[in-house]
């Protein structure tokens, strides 16, 4: 039972293990990300008209969260997410890298002109020390 784990940096408390994640399977559409988040934990994705969030799996391949029919949905999840990743960084002490997505979302315009997710969807994103996740 006694196991030498080796990590550049401490442990994740990820989001991700707050969200139901399943393999990813290809549904024979194409494979379209639409947006990464830094250091490329996760990928906002659609394919046969369905949106969802990717993420790497330890074991190898990809793993989703989030797949339906809207947008909106995928992008609270994505957003959900990001802003428990980015807490990491913050912990660490090391600067945020922007996201559209996020920066809307946490009331900081977007120069690039994506979709701001307060028009997405109106209702409060919040994170898991809150509360509450979409």
């Amino acid at each position: 039972m006694n196991q030498r784990v080796s990590r550049s940096r401490p442990p994740s408390t990820q989001a991700g293990d707050t969200f139901k994640w399943t393999p990813y399977t290809t549904s024979g559409g194409t494979l379209r990300v639409r947006h990464t988040s830094c250091c490329g934990r996760y990928e906002l994705a659609s394919e046969g008209g369905q949106f969802f969030v990717l993420r790497q799996a330890e074991s190898g391949g990809y793993e989703e969260t989030g797949r339906g029919r809207t947008h909106r949905g995928a992008v609270r999840t994505y957003v959900a997410l990001v802003i428990e990743h980015r807490r990491e960084h913050v912990a660490r002490g090391e600067p945020l890298e922007p996201d559209p997505y996020v920066d809307e979302a946490e009331g900081v315009p977007d120069p690039l002109g994506c979709p701001p997710t307060a028009i997405i969807d109106q209702l409060p994103i919040t994170t898991k020390d809150e509360g509450t996740y979409p």
